[in-house]
C-alpha cells in the first residue's frame, strides 16, 4: 500500500484519524490503539488526547495477538469493547452508535456484527465475557474462531454504510474509497 495502514490518506486525514474521530463522535469510551508495525510512525500521527496507545511487541503474530495486547489493558469497568481493524476507516459514527445503542439495549447477546446488504464486516461489539476467550486464544488463531463458535450468542445489526463490509487490503481499494469521499 505504499504506508502503514492506519496513515493511508483519505481524504487529507490519515485513516486511523478518521476512525478515532469516529469513536469520538459516536460518544464512544476512549479508544485503545494498539500499534504494531510502523509503531513510531503511527504513534507520531496519532494524537495522543484521543485514545490510549500501547504497543504489540510481536506484531508479526497476527491480528489476534494485537487484538490480546490492547485487552490486556482494557479498563476493569468495560462492559464490553470494540474489534475495530485500522483498515475500515470509512465507518460512521452513525454506525458505530447503531452498534452500541443494540450493545447497551439488548442483553440476550454477546457480539453485534454490522451487517450490509447481508453480509458481515466491521468493527465489532462484544461483551466483555468475549474478551476472556480472545486471551485465551493461541495468538496465532484468528478471533473468528470465537466469534463462530456459537451462533446464538450473535446479533447482526444492519446499517446503511457498504464500507462496513469493505477493507482497504490494496491499492484499488484505496481508490475507491478515496473516490467516494470525493463524491459524497
Amino acid at each position: 500500500m505504499g504506508s502503514p495502514k492506519p496513515l493511508l490518506d483519505l481524504g487529507g486525514t490519515p485513516a486511523l484519524t478518521r476512525i478515532l474521530q469516529a469513536c469520538k463522535d459516536a460518544a464512544l469510551s476512549r479508544p485503545i490503539v494498539v500499534l504494531g508495525h510502523a509503531a513510531f510512525e503511527v504513534r507520531r500521527a496519532v494524537d495522543p488526547a484521543m485514545a490510549d496507545l500501547t504497543v504489540n511487541p510481536v506484531p508479526e503474530r497476527g491480528m489476534t495477538s494485537s487484538l490480546q495486547t490492547g485487552l490486556e489493558i482494557l479498563p476493569a469497568e468495560a462492559r464490553g469493547f470494540l474489534l475495530f481493524p485500522a483498515d475500515y476507516p470509512l465507518v460512521t459514527w452513525e454506525d458505530l452508535v447503531l452498534l452500541e445503542e443494540r450493545f447497551e439495549h439488548d442483553h440476550r447477546h454477546q457480539i453485534y456484527l454490522p451487517t450490509y446488504e447481508g453480509k458481515r464486516g466491521h468493527p465489532v461489539a462484544c461483551d466483555r465475557a468475549v474478551a476472556e476467550e480472545i486471551l485465551a486464544l493461541d495468538p496465532l488463531d484468528p478471533t473468528h474462531l470465537v466469534i463462530r463458535k456459537d451462533p446464538k450468542r450473535v446479533m447482526e445489526v444492519p446499517v446503511k454504510n457498504p464500507w462496513v463490509c469493505r477493507d482497504l487490503d490494496t491499492p484499488e481499494d484505496l481508490e475507491a474509497a478515496r473516490a467516494f469521499l470525493k463524491y459524497s
